[in-house]
């Protein structure tokens, strides 16, 4: 391979060099929708004995890629075929593609889609990546209401990629839904807090002092035990 097929490939200027090997190499594929050859078309008929069928499929013919972000085999037609191994990834989604080649003539193997969502996703009828319908986030109806854009990242790899996602495309966004998450689980905690004072008064006869005492006690423990598994 030339030296500047690496290069071209991870977004530099592509050669006429590059473009004509990679022309040469593609493989071939079956045209798109056609019969194939020996086809009947007519059937032998008493006034036509022999009938007709497909002899050849004339034509530049059809060829092979693979897309170099999620390994989906595409054909193309030759005629198409220079300006398909130029395209290049546009998708601000896919940071990591962005500027590098979309297609290879050489085989990419499948790469295997996240089911993470980001958190602004609104859900599609019909996914262009894996061609599945998807639900939107669970409070994306509640993010839309705040006035945040939707996000079309709809198959990250895990929950560290997603937070990832949020810290580098959504930055002001993630902030408020941070901030948000926080004074849930301090109404949560807060809720959780007065049941079991609520418990500790009416069974065990103590003063809403005392039973305050104990929990805030509970908590202290709680919180010593988490900082002693952080340290071991």
């Amino acid at each position: 391979m030339p030296v500047e097929a690496p290069y071209a490939e991870a977004g530099g200027p592509i050669t006429s060099d590059y473009l004509f090997q990679q022309v040469a190499e593609a493989q071939e594929a079956e045209e798109p929708m056609a019969e194939p050859v020996g086809t009947i078309v007519v059937k032998p008929t008493a006034s036509e004995p022999m009938g007709s069928e497909i002899s050849e499929i004339s034509g530049p013919g059809w060829v092979k890629l693979w897309n170099t972000r999620t390994g989906e085999e595409v054909k193309v037609n030759r005629w198409l075929l220079k300006d398909a191994i130029q395209k290049k990834h546009d998708d601000p989604v896919y940071p990591a593609f962005m500027g590098k080649l979309l297609f290879s003539t050489k085989f990419v193997a499948n790469k295997v889609r996240g089911k993470y969502t980001c958190y602004l996703y609104g859900g599609v009828d019909k996914c262009v990546a894996c061609g599945k319908s998807h639900k939107p986030h669970s409070d994306y109806v509640l993010y839309q209401a705040w006035g945040m854009r939707p996000c079309i990242a709809a198959h990250l790899p895990s929950p560290f990629d997603v937070r990832s996602h949020m810290e580098k495309r959504h930055k002001r966004e993630w902030a408020a839904i941070k901030e948000h998450q926080q004074e849930e689980q301090r109404k949560a905690d807060q809720d959780r807090q007065d049941r079991m004072l609520e418990i500790l008064v009416s069974r065990a006869n103590l003063t809403s002092a005392d039973a305050k005492k104990i929990i805030n006690k509970k908590k202290l423990s709680s919180r010593a035990d988490v900082s002693a598994e952080r340290n071991e």
